[in-house]
């Protein structure tokens, strides 16, 4: 446990110090550290203490969250450079940022669901100065709603958490090991209800409608490497805790009512970002609802069973990797034009090119265009559809998916290749490229060959849940 003191020492430091310099060393310096760390956890030796664990799901989980944290650690940067910020916020900017990736690795590892209750509810509080960073009336806005709507669905996720205990009432504790393993009968009236509480509560936080009100007002008003954790690490981590409660209901033979509400919470996700992607000109907010439709997908592809269970595994890499690359390099867009409508940028490709084709990639790999990793996610989860007869879910998938597709294709085109003239080519630094870069070398890397051992990692995971 050593290395979660780490962070709260350089919390401290900065907080003590108040020096940009020594902010931008703890944010490489703790990002390597974090990246070494979870190698290490994964590949070597797997942490196995009484409240934390590195279990077959949280493998994957980790992994993202260190090249994640990993690539917006070196953006902040360049987006803290770029601004004129006092010292108290830079330093809140970094104490924040860096105990907000702690707080989600260790709800990651958390094997007790009061415990993980708690971290996840943590995240909140530590995530609203993020997002409220700008200090405008908007991001105030947004920080408020987010606070408030995610509070309202962890309580929620609290009552589910009761009934849980109430199934499982002669368990000597709330250790997800002990509900897998309890042999009393259960109730399966109470077991249905916590489930229903916690894929709605936890849900909130995972972005999935119909509680996802927060999210196109956090991800858009937050700073763009704020907006990159939010979507790629934060919706997991609150997917996660329903990916845990789902074992249960598997094990207790409880999978069809499980599988149906995420079903409904999956299409429910994907309709709502469909029709709101093809409505608004904030390119922000619709990086923001294609997060919601992403988690539908998710959603959908766990609730498909089987290999759709390992589609959905998939497929929370390839759009944690390829939507983080997408929020970081709509900062570049957003310093060189200061809008955040797309109709009022570009052209992108003549302004800024390697921008534009970072950007143009990005949007390439979350549209599942091979050799993406979403290609094969989502391949596979059609694949299901066509084995279990279910055509009628499998046009609706495809036509919702279409609508996304045609959205973003229409918004990419406008901003690559706009009519809008800028007389200057903006000067494009290291640190607003190379972190995107990284991130779609994993995410295009892995559709072209996956190593043996990620794919161990996440047939493991898959099968840890009932895949």
């Amino acid at each position: 446990m050593l290395y979660f003191i780490l962070p709260l020492l350089f919390s401290l430091i900065s907080f003590t110090a108040k020096r940009k310099n020594i902010d931008y060393i703890i944010l490489v310096s703790n990002s390597v550290l974090n990246a070494i760390f979870t190698v290490y956890i994964v590949f070597i030796a797997n942490i196995n203490l009484k409240y934390f664990a590195v279990d077959a799901i949280s493998k994957p989980f980790l992994l993202i969250l260190s090249i994640v944290f990993f690539s917006s650690s070196l953006y902040s940067i360049y987006f803290l450079k770029k601004r004129e910020i006092d010292e108290r916020w830079h330093s809140i900017y970094t104490l924040c940022f860096i105990l907000f990736d702690s707080l989600m690795m260790l709800s990651l590892m958390s094997v007790h669901i009061g415990l993980y209750w708690v971290l996840l509810e943590a995240t909140t509080i530590l995530t609203a100065p993020l997002i409220y960073f700008n200090k405008t009336k908007h991001s105030l806005e947004a920080a408020w709603k987010y606070v408030f709507i995610c509070s309202i669905g962890i309580a929620i996720g609290f009552i589910g958490i009761i009934f849980l205990s109430i199934t499982f009432r002669h368990s000597e504790s709330l250790f997800f090991a002990d509900f897998y393993g309890y042999s009393d009968p259960v109730s399966s009236l109470f077991l249905k209800i916590a489930f229903l509480f916690i894929i709605v509560g936890f849900g909130t936080k995972a972005g999935l409608a119909p509680l996802h009100f927060w999210l196109p007002d956090a991800h858009s008003e937050a700073p763009s490497p704020v907006s990159a954790m939010l979507s790629a690490t934060l919706l997991n981590t609150a997917m996660i805790g329903i990916i845990r409660v789902l074992k249960a209901m598997y094990i207790f033979k409880e999978q069809y009512f499980a599988n149906t509400m995420l079903l409904l919470m999956g299409f429910m996700s994907l309709f709502v970002s469909a029709v709101f992607i093809l409505r608004i000109k904030n390119y922000k907010r619709i990086l923001a609802y294609s997060s919601i439709e992403n988690m539908g997908i998710i959603a959908v592809a766990l609730a498909s069973g089987g290999a759709g269970i390992l589609a959905g595994i998939i497929h929370t890499v390839s759009h944690s990797l390829l939507k983080a690359s997408l929020f970081l390099t709509s900062g570049n867009i957003l310093d060189r034009y200061e809008t955040k409508h797309y109709d009022e940028t570009g052209p992108v490709m003549k302004d800024m090119k390697m921008t534009g084709i970072v950007f143009g990639l990005s949007v390439f790999g979350i549209l599942a265009i091979p050799p993406s990793l979403s290609f094969l996610s989502e391949f596979k989860i059609m694949s299901v559809f066509i084995s279990g007869k279910n055509y009628f879910l499998m046009v609706l998938f495809m036509l919702l998916l279409t609508v996304v597709f045609y959205g973003f294709i229409k918004m990419l085109l406008t901003m690559m290749f706009g009519e809008k003239d800028f007389s200057a080519v903006k000067k494009e630094y290291i640190l607003q490229i190379l972190p995107q870069m990284l991130l779609l070398i994993f995410a295009f890397g892995l559709g072209l060959f996956m190593p043996s051992a990620v794919k161990q990692i996440l047939l493991d995971a898959a099968n840890w849940i009932g895949g």
